[in-house]
């Protein structure tokens, strides 16, 4: 049974007495309308209702006879919104804060131990040695692959998400993997244009987009190869698990287009340097938009390793006019092949549109989440800090 007298008549539609709570779930036998209504509670053909939660988890009502959701959210539905995304702001949060905190300790053991062992306590000298050998590259690979699965599993326990769906997909197969990888490069040559005519811009003021010391490359064949292994398979799977998997599942709770934006722009500032961030956040909408429409992490994990494994390939070749040429050659094609077939897809799948409801409870909502806030915040405060001390 219901509480009675738990609707309220506003300009809105019906909305529930903010301060009543359902005594218990409806008994009565769930209708057609009322499971459709469970998967498409904002009656938008645009969005893909199959990667769609059921939304009664946020909105009891919803599986209540003849009801309609407002257009304002009564504060019980805003208050489960706002615990979701502060779930995402919260996660996000420790993730930054535990990545950098490991690195930067165990960092300072290496470098005593280091400095024990050879008798030799300049930490400049140390540190060359460090990022040039496996050291770095092991303990990099290490951090992110810990905190990238970590807090993706409690993400996802925490707002009750099933670990298995992330990887069920659908309507996926080799043509649309070879179609997708070379968006996706055309994508990454976009974004190096791109990047790169910011970092003139910014280089003309005496600042550089990349922080000091990231340009440090290992030289040692098993430093290489870690870096290797990190970048071309382990990265991949692991950012998309906690990026698409989680952030992008607890964000589309009621607006996916919201969700797609805003995890492009945390997968973007995770990257920590301008020119990764114009790569990763036009790189994340694609991949967050994909898996949207194929209900899984799958086909985003695919183009993530192309690319990763493309730009590890291409950073090993040989400097000379040759390689330049076939390597700008490649580029191109993929430039003119990769838009047209985005604009076929665009013309076929569009990101979610937004209805005025969704609009309300999207970044609307997300803005009033302290957690939320905060670590976008954070994360844009310390990219531009790195630049202004570069």
């Amino acid at each position: 049974m219901i509480q009675n007298n738990i609707y309220t008549q506003t300009p809105y539609g019906t909305i529930p007495d903010e301060n009543a709570v359902p005594a218990a779930q409806p008994e009565a036998e769930e209708t057609e309308e009322t499971a459709k209504r469970r998967r498409d509670p904002f009656d938008n053909p645009t969005e893909y209702h199959n990667f769609r939660d059921d939304y009664s988890k946020i909105l009891p009502w919803i599986k209540m006879k003849d009801y309609k959701i407002p257009l304002v959210p009564a504060r019980a539905e805003r208050n489960m919104l706002k615990r979701q995304y502060s779930i995402a702001g919260v996660c996000m949060l420790l993730h930054f804060f535990t990545s950098q905190l490991f690195i930067t300790v165990v960092m300072v053991i290496i470098e005593k131990l280091i400095g024990l062992i050879s008798g030799n306590d300049n930490s400049a000298m140390i540190n060359d040695y460090m990022s040039q050998s496996s050291i770095l590259s092991g303990l990099n690979m290490i951090t992110f692959v810990l905190a990238n699965s970590l807090f993706a599993m409690v993400g996802l326990n925490w707002s009750k998400t099933k670990t298995p769906s992330l990887f069920v997909t659908r309507n996926y197969n080799v043509r649309y993997a070879v179609e997708y990888c070379i968006i996706g490069l055309a994508l990454w040559t976009i974004a190096s244009f791109t990047s790169s005519g910011i970092e003139e811009i910014i280089n003309q003021f005496g600042y550089s987009t990349i922080p000091e010391g990231m340009e440090d490359e290992t030289v040692t064949g098993l430093g290489m190869a870690v870096d290797a292994i990190y970048s071309c398979i382990m990265a991949p799977v692991t950012e998309e698990i906690f990026f698409r998997g989680m952030l992008l599942r607890v964000l589309s709770k009621a607006n996916q287009r919201f969700a797609v934006v805003a995890t492009a722009v945390f997968f973007g500032l995770t990257h920590g340097n301008v020119p990764q961030f114009v790569l990763t956040f036009l790189l994340g909408l694609f991949l967050a938009h994909i898996t949207l429409k194929h209900d899984s992490i799958i086909p985003a994990i695919v183009v993530h390793m192309f690319l990763n494994t493309f730009v590890t390939v291409t950073s090993y070749l040989p400097e000379s006019s040759i390689a330049d040429g076939i390597l700008n050659m490649v580029l191109v094609a993929s430039l003119l092949v990769g838009l047209v077939l985005l604009v076929i897809y665009r013309r076929t799948d569009r990101i979610p549109s937004t209805t005025p409801a969704q609009a309300r409870r999207g970044i609307a909502v997300a803005k009033t989440s302290p957690a939320f806030v905060a670590s976008a915040l954070i994360m844009a405060a310390v990219m531009v800090v790195m630049i202004l001390l570069s």
